[in-house]
């Protein structure tokens, strides 16, 4: 009996689709999405505006230079001052991070962001915020 039961939970975490790809919580928690290094892109555009603060974090607004607006969740402005790294509108920026849907919006996830040379680093490889 035990033996089909636990084929039974093999099965059925099999047709539920557990991944075994790493992932990390993007942001706190209640809900957030996963960091995923399997979606993770690159993109360089201007800062279109000042950075707000978000519950999280900074969020950016990086114009591309195809003229989309990506909306980018950065780390803690604290985070970013404590290691001399300023952002203002008109920046150009290189981010790289991890596209996914947080709140029924899309978002580019930062793991790291480059101005004029300089990298910050904000998660390590697999996602984790370096500020905890």
């Amino acid at each position: 009996m035990r033996t089909q039961i636990g084929v039974g939970v093999v099965v059925l975490a099999a047709l539920l689709g557990f991944s075994v790809a790493p992932r990390v919580r993007a942001h706190g928690s209640g809900g957030a999405a996963a960091y995923d290094t399997a979606s993770e892109v690159s993109i360089s555009g201007m800062l279109a505006q000042p950075p707000s603060r978000g519950r999280n974090g900074l969020h950016l607004s990086v114009r591309e230079s195809g003229g989309e607006t990506v909306d980018v969740r950065a780390a803690p402005g604290s985070y970013l001052a404590s290691r001399g790294f300023s952002l203002s509108e008109g920046d150009e920026l290189e981010v790289t991070g991890s596209k996914m849907t947080v709140r029924g919006a899309s978002v580019l996830v930062a793991r790291e962001v480059t101005k004029q040379g300089r990298t910050i680093d904000l998660r390590d490889r697999a996602g984790k915020p370096l500020w905890r």
